[in-house]
């Protein structure tokens, strides 16, 4: 399988990777990857699962079966992939506001909910929220020690480019207010709130 493997060292060199980070990130030997790149042998079912998570770029495409890249994941996937670790792993910028954003992409178009504080009533008499800032480094902490139940570790958005990773792969994330400014500025006005499978989102 020539194409696969000239389709993994491309997708490799792409990201900067070395045949021996690649080989950590999906628990082989450095060996296989060179095998794997060079035609000698075709990865199998687990590894290729890995690689398109790692790559984001779909199976079919690794195997050589399509040309379409895009691929999509479940959410249990996402901590496999390169970009969600990158994400992930990043550190808040120091004194910068940071608001708390829940997003199930399956369901979504695009984030309707987050941490929120009531900001009035409007004249229907409807009351009004808008997302509330919160202390980055207490809730990192929170979510390191696993004390809330259900919830995978939080996206930290700093650019543009984290964004749409966030956007990608849904969930929670601590996205800094330039961005939010950018990007949701709608959730960062005040308001009506709509009850939704026990869930509260902006409307």
């Amino acid at each position: 399988m020539l194409e696969t493997g000239e389709r993994i060292r491309a997708a490799r060199q792409a990201l900067g990777l070395t045949v021996e980070q690649l080989a950590k990130y999906i628990g082989v030997t450095k060996r296989t990857i060179t095998r794997y790149e060079s035609g000698q042998s075709t990865p199998d079912t687990y590894a290729i699962k890995k690689l398109a998570c790692v790559f984001d770029l779909s199976s079919d495409y690794l195997l050589g079966l399509s040309n379409r890249k895009d691929t999509c994941f479940l959410n249990e996937y996402r901590q496999d992939n390169l970009f969600c670790r990158r994400v992930i792993a990043n550190s808040p910028i120091p004194n910068e506001t940071y608001y708390w954003v829940q997003y199930d992409a399956e369901s979504e178009a695009f984030p309707q909910s987050g941490q929120m504080s009531w900001a009035g009533m409007d004249k229907q008499g409807r009351e009004l929220y808008c997302l509330r800032p919160i202390t980055v480094e207490f809730w990192l902490d929170v979510f390191k020690r696993k004390i809330l139940p259900g919830k995978t570790t939080p996206f930290i958005v700093n650019t543009p480019d984290d964004f749409y990773v966030f956007l990608a792969y849904g969930g929670d994330a601590f996205i800094c207010e330039a961005v939010c400014k950018e990007y949701l500025g709608y959730l960062l006005r005040p308001g009506p709130i709509v009850e939704k499978d026990n869930e509260r989102s902006h409307y």
